[in-house]
């Protein structure tokens, strides 16, 4: 994250952010917006090969099914919670979401033991879609209340009034 976070800072990055708030005011001052949105994409696919790369060597296999839409979902979630144009924002936002995933868990898992929910209305095998449709209203929560994230900053969500 310190090489994201410098990278943002230099003057590149700040052409980037140029190009993400306006980009024909970009333009305008001389800059190839194009190319610029280009090498973010690039730089973008790099950083998730090395991720993936990173997961596979921790799996020690590849395989088509390891990868499906939850895992999609969930990295959206963090991503949204923690603060989009963050550096940090993926970091708290895991943390929390980690956190938020394991209370709703530990939760359930005791309210079937203490008997205040049925086995029979929710068994211990049916705790995973809990947790999932918690994650769910707290995105959509969290879109409607706090567009923005945890770090984010509301007036970068602002429409420009032109």
């Amino acid at each position: 994250s310190l090489l994201v976070w410098l990278a943002v800072r230099s003057p590149w990055g700040r052409v980037l952010r140029a190009v993400r708030e306006d980009e024909d005011a970009a333009r305008s001052l001389g800059k190839n917006a194009v190319s610029y949105k280009m090498q973010g994409i690039v730089l973008g696919g790099v950083m998730g090969a090395l991720a993936g790369m990173i997961l596979t060597i921790d799996a020690n296999f590849v395989n088509s099914t390891y990868c499906f839409a939850q895992v999609t979902c969930y990295c959206y979630t963090v991503v949204i919670l923690g603060g989009r144009a963050r550096v940090m924002g993926p970091i708290v936002g895991a943390v929390v979401f980690w956190f938020l995933f394991q209370l709703v868990d530990g939760i359930v898992r005791q309210a079937i033991g203490a008997g205040w929910i049925s086995e029979s209305l929710l068994a211990p095998s049916d705790i995973g879609a809990v947790q999932n449709a918690v994650v769910g209203i707290g995105l959509l929560l969290l879109v409607v209340f706090r567009p923005q994230g945890i770090l984010g900053r509301r007036a970068e969500l602002l429409l420009d009034e032109r």
